[in-house]
């Protein structure tokens, strides 16, 4: 059976497994090892974006924003991908700067959030 999708209320907006579920073809080994994946590079790049943009270095933080899209976009953290895009395109052509700040912070709330649940549907598989 495969890794149980979370669809349910506020959490679905967080994360979506239905897309892994797709191309795992009911493997739960390889779901799991996605989440690995995603549990240590993750926190990693989101630690990575956030020392760019405190030394300024926009176009790393775009370059790690970009990275990082893709790793969302495969656990459906949709919100996380649109702020993700949004982010990644301010940074890189300088516009939209006034409302960086509360993206950006929204941004790593939300994958602190999915971090946390995908964590949570690791150890559901791993006991």
């Amino acid at each position: 059976m495969p890794i149980q999708t979370t669809n349910s209320g506020a959490n679905s907006s967080y994360l979506d497994l239905s897309y892994l579920h797709q191309i795992s073809e009911g493997d739960i080994a390889f779901e799991c090892e996605v989440l690995v994946i995603y549990l240590r590079e993750v926190p990693s790049l989101a630690h990575n974006i956030q020392h760019a943009l405190k030394a300024r270095k926009y176009k790393v933080a775009a370059d790690l924003v970009h990275e990082l899209k893709s790793k969302i976009r495969v656990l459906g953290v949709k919100q996380a991908w649109r702020l993700a895009d949004f982010i990644e395109v301010s940074l890189r052509k300088r516009t939209n700067l006034s409302q960086l700040p509360k993206k950006i912070n929204l941004f790593f709330k939300i994958l602190r959030k999915s971090v946390f649940l995908a964590n949570t549907e690791l150890l559901k598989h791993t006991k």
